[in-house]
């Protein structure tokens, strides 16, 4: 589990965020980092400013999506793919409540469902 990601889980966004703003920088500096990278860095930016302006009790219940990916993740190498599937469709309701249905965890919790 990345630092950002565990973070995240923690429900400790504004360090998420200034973890995420370090690393956008950083790629942003380095000629060699594919675009993509660049990207990716600066959606998940986006994604933990948004995140950080909500209130505590919406961050916490998104802290708890969070924390369901790896759990997700384990399910499905143990391959308990009913409950996985259960786990990332209460993980999409509320990742799509909360960041919209256009947000990158969205689409990771609708991967998750297509195991």
């Amino acid at each position: 589990m990345s630092r950002i990601q565990r973070l995240r889980s923690e429900g400790r966004y504004g360090e998420a965020l200034s973890t995420a703003a370090e690393l956008s920088r950083r790629l942003e500096r380095d000629a060699n980092a594919p675009a993509w990278q660049r990207a990716d860095a600066a959606r998940l930016v986006s994604t933990l400013t948004l995140v950080s302006s909500l209130p505590d009790s919406t961050r916490q219940v998104l802290a708890g999506a969070d924390r369901g990916d790896a759990t997700i993740h384990d399910l499905i190498i143990q391959g308990q793919y009913r409950l996985a599937a259960a786990q990332a469709r209460k993980q999409l309701a509320v990742r799509s409540r909360i960041l919209g249905d256009e947000a990158r965890d969205v689409a990771v919790s609708i991967s998750a469902l297509g195991m």
